[in-house]
């Protein structure tokens, strides 16, 4: 209790909420560390079709400025690093640190590069796209 502003209220909805946001946020993150994820979200698709547009592999830079300029908007270089590490760890892609061009000086750039797995994946994921869009077309063909 505070002496100048009375007892400290607290609303029914914001403990509601803060107990959902709490156990969604706690049952997602106990999935996410036993069950191990399937599918590709749509930034890491995006990420490795713009590894494959550049001929299979490459380091952060032109994958950003590819994804960029594909997809019309800016793109965190941070967040494709991370990205691209998280597609390393989930064996989709390979990755090697290139020395330093002897110009250039500084740190090598880590190249990755795209595996089988990941090209299987791709196709997997275009198949099932593909049945959803089956039959849609007309919807948006419309005036």
């Amino acid at each position: 209790m505070n002496r100048v502003t009375g007892p400290r209220r607290i609303h029914r909805t914001s403990i509601a909420n803060f107990i959902l946001l709490h156990y969604t946020s706690s049952a997602s993150l106990m999935e996410s560390a036993t069950m191990p994820r399937e599918s590709l979200g749509e930034f890491e698709h995006q990420v490795l079709l713009a590894i494959l547009q550049l001929g299979g592999s490459a380091y952060s830079a032109p994958i950003v400025l590819e994804m960029e300029g594909r997809g019309g908007k800016r793109i965190a270089p941070a967040a494709v690093y991370i990205a691209l590490r998280r597609l390393e760890q989930r064996s989709l892609l390979n990755s090697a640190k290139e020395d330093p061009a002897p110009h250039e000086g500084g740190r090598g750039k880590r190249i990755f590069q795209i595996t089988d797995e990941a090209i299987a994946k791709l196709r997997d994921s275009r198949r099932t796209l593909e049945n959803f869009w089956d039959g849609l077309d007309p919807l948006f063909h419309k005036p």
